[in-house]
C-alpha cells in the first residue's frame, strides 16, 4: 500500500494504476483516467504522472503524457498494457499514421 497526496484539481480523476520503480527508490508512475464514463460527448483520457516520495508520501512531480481515446474500453486496455510495452512499441503507438486507438 502507498500514501498518495492527490491535488484537489485531480480528485475527479480515477486512479487506474500505480507502479513503483523497481530501480529507483522513491519514484513511481501514476495512471489517472479522465472521462471514463461511457459518454459519446467526452473522449476518455489516460494521464501519466511521475511521482516522487517526499517524507513517505508520494506526490505528483509532473505530468508526463496524456493519451486520448475513442472509447473507454480502448483507454483502459491501453493503460493495462502500457507497463509491459517496450519503448519501441510505445513510440510506434504514439506516432502511427493508421492509429485507430489514440487521438493525437
Amino acid at each position: 500500500m502507498f500514501d498518495l497526496r492527490m491535488p484537489i484539481d485531480l480528485e475527479h480523476m480515477e486512479v487506474v494504476n500505480l507502479i513503483e520503480s523497481p530501480t529507483v527508490e522513491g519514484l513511481a508512475i501514476l495512471f489517472l483516467g479522465e472521462n471514463l464514463e461511457d459518454n459519446e460527448n467526452n473522449k476518455p483520457t489516460i494521464r501519466v504522472y511521475l511521482l516522487k516520495r517526499i517524507q513517505g508520501i508520494f506526490e505528483i512531480e509532473k505530468e508526463l503524457y496524456a493519451f486520448s481515446f475513442y472509447n473507454v474500453n480502448k483507454a483502459l486496455t491501453f493503460a493495462d498494457n502500457l507497463p509491459q510495452m517496450s519503448a519501441l512499441e510505445l513510440l510506434i503507438d504514439m506516432n502511427s499514421v493508421n492509429q485507430e486507438n489514440i487521438i493525437h
